[in-house]
């Protein structure tokens, strides 16, 4: 590591190591171990130092994630700059030299950059709570998060909401396809976030993802889930789920209780433009729906085992509980392009809820895939 520094110094290439600096401060990690260092490096040195180390064998070296500031050159996390712009560019800009001789952020850029870390990259696995500051005091952030406050003077409570107003207020919060990736991602690891939720419950209206199950589709009943579902909502897509969904990427859905009603058939992506806020009695039962339109599935499946041979048990629908769970099951079902349109059309139909379109950080957006 001391021979990078060194080259990077010698090149002239800005970079900041943005985590785990205490411990780097002490000894860089043993080459071949699975600890890494992470940097963020101005965007010209990303190609030498591709060329210039991209060879050298695992075991040989040190485990290094190199990000740039701008996306697009090989060096993004999750098809995006590590960092919004803004956020990047002040780290680069006001970093500052360790007395052990490699640069670090200045302790403004060091504190925000390390609680967008924690608030969007990894959320609730970070140990912190979306509303409660007790849990992040447990954490490895604590004792780096405290000094840089003190340091600060900085009153910032230690839970992923007061995380997020402060870089909100900074300029510093995800745009909104920033964060349909991160939430990706998130369902993708099998993780659930309070954080997220919240952020996607912004409106105006609520995206929500409906499938209609194999029992339905057996009883022919399905035509009339569907125009059921019309009366309560718009359609933003209908897709018929080919195999290899319903056997294969079906498993991957939360709640798929697939026994009481069979596999996923038909994918329905809906829009309601005037969410009704859920009962204190269904949010203690169902915490993640704000959205007490969505119970109407309820009237649905009782219609449906009243009026068909079927087990009582038996469920011909399953929805996701609220917009950032419906997004996040958007890879199971859908390619990249009509995601793309889905995304569209809600633009549209945000513009039609008679609202100002706004991104969950409050800014006004519009949204592109």
């Amino acid at each position: 590591m001391n021979e990078f520094f060194s080259w990077m110094d010698e090149k002239g290439f800005a970079y900041a190591v943005l985590r785990n600096i205490a411990e780097l401060a002490e000894s860089f990690p043993a080459p071949g171990s699975k600890k890494d260092v992470d940097c963020l490096v101005e965007d010209r040195a990303v190609e030498p130092i591709r060329a210039r180390y991209g060879s050298v064998a695992r075991r040989a070296g040190v485990k290094c994630d190199f990000y740039s500031v701008r996306p697009g050159l090989g060096a993004d996390f999750l098809g995006h700059a590590y960092y919004p712009e803004p956020l990047a560019q002040a780290v680069i800009q006001h970093r500052v030299r360790h007395d052990r001789g490699f640069f670090v952020p200045a302790a403004r850029e060091w504190f925000d950059s390390l609680a967008f870390h924690i608030a969007y990259h990894k959320a609730e696995a970070s140990g912190f709570s979306y509303g409660d500051p007790n849990p992040g005091q447990a954490t490895k952030y604590f004792k780096e998060l405290r000094g840089l406050m003190s340091q600060l003077d900085l009153d910032v409570a230690f839970s992923l909401a007061a995380f997020h107003e402060h870089l909100a207020a900074r300029g510093y919060a995800p745009d909104v396809n920033r964060l349909v990736s991160y939430v990706q991602n998130d369902f993708a690891h099998h993780r659930k976030s309070r954080l997220f939720a919240e952020l996607f419950n912004q409106g105006p209206g609520e995206l929500n993802l409906f499938v209609i199950r194999g029992a339905a589709l057996r009883q022919k009943a399905h035509l009339h889930l569907v125009r059921w579902l019309r009366r309560h909502y718009r359609f933003l897509f209908l897709k018929r789920i080919d195999w290899y969904g319903r056997l294969i990427l079906s498993r991957r859905m939360r709640g798929n209780k697939w026994r009481r009603g069979g596999k996923p058939w038909i994918a329905l992506v809906v829009f309601d433009p005037a969410p009704v806020p859920s009962s204190p009695v269904d949010r203690k039962a169902h915490p993640f729906v704000f959205n007490a339109t969505q119970f109407v599935k309820r009237q649905m499946r009782d219609w449906f085992v009243g009026n068909h041979p079927v087990r009582p048990s038996i469920n011909p629908i399953h929805s996701t509980d609220n917009e950032a769970e419906a997004i996040g099951h958007f890879p199971l079902f859908f390619s990249e392009l009509e995601q793309a349109r889905i995304f569209e059309r809600l633009a549209r139909a945000r513009g039609k809820a008679g609202a100002v379109i706004t991104d969950p950080a409050g800014s006004p957006r519009k949204v592109t895939r």
